[in-house]
């Protein structure tokens, strides 16, 4: 009986231990490099997660555009390698939590997630865009790589139903070792917009697009969904970012004077509010997602959404109820979508309140900082 109430009483100081993680994520020093990786890896410490894990940041931030050379990129991801076993070698350390995107950044993150099993350290692993889940069910290479990345870790953390989805019927992890930590972006800051916006009856809408400026997020859809209906509305649209279609963009602005369309390219985190405030509807077309910032930003701040259901999208924007849906490169289905937010002020007012409760009660970093330190002390005490 003592034994067992001693061994009882340990587990309970262990569980109460503060961890200690090497956390493989976005920490650039360049404050210009921009991405959504970043603003979640910033929330995240920004809340009570680093007051309550001690964190060892590591940063795996590559710029996008320009993508550098495979060889530069291959020597910067080797030497993250080698910092990375020396922490793992010379730190006491309870556990790995890794941040990972698509491509070579998916593969050098496998290799960190089997490093971390060697030394016998619970691993945490969090992909995230789209990339893998529009690659997982097309291609037999990408369903290798995403086994060789993810197969050895403890639990795979899921921003929504398609990747757990993977995790669960592909991968084989059991339902509480895939589970769902929703994006945690909807700042107090936000929040507070969202709270006190009147949702405007106008024909003069101002549309918004906040991300990368690439073609695969929909930008030409965006361009001819918005010129077909400047010629019948006096709409606004602002386009926050850039990438590669920013050219496109230029040169219909050049032809197209009249507009009332301006590009701004990327903003400081702290003057995107202003943008959110005046916004009254987000376009976000994209072919492929996993689940956007942008999405729980607008919703937080009461911007209408008008997005493709990509990725996790549809898991929290239902067509008529928390915004609306369109099919991928159709600029035409865009087109009426934009044009039925005007002419429909009922449904645009409901569906923009529905999202802001729904982010309200979702979507905060208090939440997911909870949920993701309960994460690692399950998987720490199993480790045990």
């Amino acid at each position: 009986m003592e034994r067992a109430a001693l061994r009882k009483t340990n587990l309970i100081k262990d569980i109460l231990k503060k961890k200690r993680i090497i956390f493989v994520g976005a920490f650039p020093e360049n404050s210009k490099i921009y991405g959504g990786n970043i603003t979640a890896c910033n929330a995240l410490m920004k809340s009570d997660f680093s007051e309550n894990i001690d964190v060892i940041k590591l940063d795996s931030t590559q710029s996008s555009h320009p993508l550098p050379s495979f060889f530069t990129r291959l020597l910067t991801a080797l030497k993250r390698l080698k910092l990375f076993l020396f922490i793992l070698r010379k730190e006491k350390v309870d556990c790995v939590l890794i941040f990972a995107a698509w491509g070579l950044s998916i593969f050098e993150k496998g290799v960190m997630a089997r490093l971390a099993v060697i030394f016998k350290k619970p691993v945490l692993f969090f992909p995230r865009g789209g990339h893998l889940v529009e690659h997982f069910h097309s291609s037999f290479f990408a369903r290798i790589l995403t086994k060789f990345a993810l197969s050895k870790c403890s639990k795979v953390l899921c921003q929504g139903e398609a990747i757990k989805e993977i995790s669960m019927n592909h991968l084989h992890f059991s339902h509480e070792n895939s589970p769902i930590i929703r994006n945690w972006t909807a700042t107090k800051e936000l929040l507070k917009i969202g709270k006190n916006k009147k949702i405007k009856r106008s024909s003069t809408l101002n549309f918004l697009f906040v991300g990368w400026l690439d073609f695969e997020k929909g930008i030409r859809e965006i361009i001819e969904a918005f010129d077909e209906l400047s010629s019948i509305y006096p709409v606004k649209l602002n386009l926050v970012g850039e990438g590669n279609a920013t050219k496109y963009v230029e040169e219909y602005i050049k032809y197209n004077p009249n507009k009332n369309l301006k590009i701004h390219g990327w903003v400081e985190p702290k003057d995107i509010k202003f943008f959110y405030k005046n916004a009254d509807a987000l376009l976000l077309p994209s072919w492929l997602e996993g689940f956007p910032n942008v999405i729980v930003e607008s919703m937080a701040s009461k911007v209408f959404v008008i997005s493709t259901s990509v990725g996790n999208i549809s898991d929290v924007v239902i067509h008529n109820e928390t915004g609306f849906l369109v099919e991928k490169k159709n600029s035409k289905d865009l087109f009426l979508k934009m044009k039925e937010s005007i002419e429909n002020y009922q449904l645009r007012k409901i569906c923009s309140y529905n999202a802001y409760k729904y982010a309200e009660e979702n979507f905060s970093s208090s939440t997911a900082s909870r949920e993701i330190i309960r994460q690692i002390n399950e998987a720490t005490s199993k480790n045990k």
